[in-house]
C-alpha cells in the first residue's frame, strides 16, 4: 500500500487544512546543557524512535493566539547530538546510543495563566555483541508557568536532557542490561526499553492513601496514608455525560488542626480498589489503557476565546470566556513514563471520497515560470511517477507515514530530490524551479503558508 497519494485520484482541498502561522523554530543552540564531562558512557549517537516524528508540537503565537507547529531547524538527530557532545567525556568512555521514544513541547492556555510543557522520554542503549543492550532509561515532563512561555520552552528541554544525561553519568561501568537485548531492527522501531518498562502502580496491590506527586502515583507509594477521608458522588448535569457522576473528595475531622475540607493540592488518590486523579480541581477515576491510563476529563475553555475575553473584559471576562466555551467530557491519557496528562487524539475523519483528513499531510508542489519553460518536469515517489509539472501548474499530493520522511523527486534533464517529514496539522508548500538554461537542475524552496496558497489558487485549473 502507498503511503502517497497523488491528485489524479483523490484531490486535496486547500480549506480542509488551516492556514496557520509560520512554524516556530524550538532553538536549544542558545541554551547550553550544564553538565561536567563525566563518567563511564557517552552518547555518540542520538536514535529518533517516536511514534510521530512530523513536528515537536503546537505553540501560540500572537495576540490571536494562533496554533503553530513547533519544530528544530535541523533533524532531531543532528541537533539533539551537536546539544549533547559538549557534555560528554572522551574516550576510553564507551560510546552509547540516546533514543528518543517522546520529545514533545506544549502549552495551555488559561485565563490568568499560560503553562509551557516539555516531555521527554528517553533511554540509553550500548551496541554488543548480541545486539543492543539498555542501560538506562528516563522519562519526565518539565513545566513553566507565566504569561508567555513560548520562549522557556528551549530552556526546559535543556534541563530535562541534563536530567537524563545525569543518569547515564552515573552508572557504573560495566552495568548490566535492564531488560532483554534488542535487536536493529527493535532499536529503530521503539520496542523494548523504556516502552516495555511496567511500574509498581500497574503490578502491586493497590494501597489506600493519597498521591502527593505523580512519582508516589508511579510507585503505588502514597505518602499520605495516615488521613482518613471519603469520596461521595453527585449526578452531572447534561445529557452529554450521561448520568457520569462529579467525584467529590474530603478530609474526615480529626482534631481542631485538621477539621473536614477537600483534598487539594495532591496528583490523585485510591480508595483501596480504584485510581482517581485531580485534574483541573476535579478529581476524575482511572482506566487501565495499554501502558497507562486514561480517564473522561472536562474540556477546557477554547485558548482563542480566553485570550479575546481577557483582553477585552481583563481577568473576569476570561474566567466568564472559560466557564462558556469549556465544560464538555474529553478523554484524556496519563503517560506513565513521564506523568505527561494529554487530551487523547480524535477518532480519525474522512470526507465523502475517503481521504483521511485527520492523518494525512497535504502537500503542494508548484512551479512558476522559470528559466525553462518549456521543460515538463516528472514528479517521482518512490520510483513511481505520479505527476508532471509545468510551469504556473502545480501537483496536490498526500503523505500518510509519521515515522518516515518521503523522497520527492523531480526529473528533467537533470534530477533533483528533496526529503522531509510533512507536517500533518498544516499543509506544506514547496516551490520548484529550473534556475538557468546552463543550470538545469531543479531547485526546491519551502515556503510560508500564504505565499504557497496564493500561488496555489492562482495556477488553479478555471473550471
Amino acid at each position: 500500500m502507498h503511503k502517497f497519494i497523488i491528485a489524479g485520484l483523490l484531490l486535496l482541498v486547500l480549506k480542509t487544512y488551516p492556514a496557520a502561522a509560520q512554524t516556530y523554530i524550538v532553538d536549544v543552540s542558545k541554551h547550553a546543557i550544564a553538565l561536567e564531562p563525566t563518567g563511564s558512557y557517552r552518547v555518540v549517537q542520538v536514535i529518533d524512535a517516536r511514534a510521530d516524528r512530523t513536528r515537536l508540537g503546537a505553540v501560540y503565537q500572537g495576540l490571536d493566539n494562533v496554533l503553530t507547529s513547533a519544530t528544530f531547524a535541523e533533524p532531531l538527530e543532528e541537533t539533539l547530538l551537536r546539544h549533547i557532545l559538549p557534555t560528554q567525556p572522551a574516550a576510553p568512555a564507551r560510546p552509547v546510543s540516546m533514543r528518543v521514544h517522546v520529545l514533545s513541547l506544549g502549552e495551555d492556555i488559561r485565563p490568568s495563566v499560560e503553562t509551557g510543557t516539555v516531555e521527554l522520554v528517553v533511554d540509553f542503549l550500548e551496541k554488543r555483541d548480541q545486539g543492543y543492550a539498555v542501560l538506562a532509561t528516563h522519562g519526565e515532563t518539565l513545566e513553566s508557568t507565566g504569561l508567555d512561555v513560548t520562549g522557556k520552552l528551549a530552556p526546559l528541554l535543556s534541563q530535562a536532557l541534563r536530567n537524563s544525561l545525569l543518569k547515564l553519568a552515573a552508572l557504573p561501568a560495566n552495568a548490566a542490561p535492564l531488560g532483554p537485548v534488542l535487536s536493529e531492527p527493535e532499536v529503530l522501531n521503539g520496542t523494548g526499553g523504556i516502552a516495555a518498562v511496567r511500574y509498581p502502580i500497574q503490578q502491586e496491590p493497590l494501597r489506600r492513601g493519597i498521591y502527593r506527586t505523580f512519582a508516589e502515583f508511579q510507585a503505588n507509594q502514597p505518602s499520605i496514608n495516615q488521613e482518613p477521608f471519603v469520596l461521595t458522588y453527585r449526578k452531572r448535569t447534561g445529557k452529554q455525560w450521561d448520568g457520569a457522576a462529579r467525584i467529590d473528595a474530603n478530609y474526615l475531622y480529626m482534631s481542631p488542626e485538621k477539621p473536614e475540607r477537600p483534598v487539594r493540592d495532591v496528583w490523585g488518590l485510591c480508595d483501596g480498589e480504584k485510581l482517581y486523579i485531580l485534574h483541573r480541581n476535579d478529581f476524575f477515576e482511572l482506566q487501565p489503557q495499554g501502558c497507562g491510563y486514561t480517564f473522561t476529563g472536562i474540556t477546557p475553555a477554547n485558548s482563542s476565546d480566553v485570550a479575546a475575553a481577557t483582553l477585552l473584559g481583563g481577568l473576569a471576562g476570561g474566567v466568564l470566556a472559560g466557564a462558556i466555551s469549556g465544560g464538555q467530557p474529553r478523554p484524556y491519557e496519563v503517560h506513565l513514563a513521564s506523568g505527561r496528562v494529554v487530551a487523547s487524539a480524535p477518532a480519525l475523519a474522512t470526507d465523502a471520497q475517503g481521504f483521511v483528513q485527520a492523518d494525512t499531510a497535504a502537500i503542494y508542489l508548484y512551479r512558476r515560470p522559470d528559466a525553462v519553460p518549456s521543460q515538463t518536469l516528472k514528479v517521482v515517489i518512490d520510483n513511481q511517477e505520479v505527476a508532471t509539472l509545468l510551469p504556473s501548474s502545480y501537483v496536490a499530493l498526500g503523505w500518510r507515514d509519521r515515522r518516515h520522511k518521503i523522497t520527492l523527486c523531480v526529473q528533467g534533464a537533470q534530477q533533483a530530490c528533496y526529503s522531509f517529514i510533512p507536517d500533518f496539522a498544516v499543509a506544506t508548500y514547496l516551490e520548484c524551479a529550473i534556475p538557468s538554461a546552463v543550470n538545469e537542475v531543479p531547485t526546491f524552496r519551502r515556503v510560508l503558508t500564504k505565499e504557497g496558497i496564493f500561488y496555489v489558487k492562482r495556477f488553479r485549473p478555471r473550471k
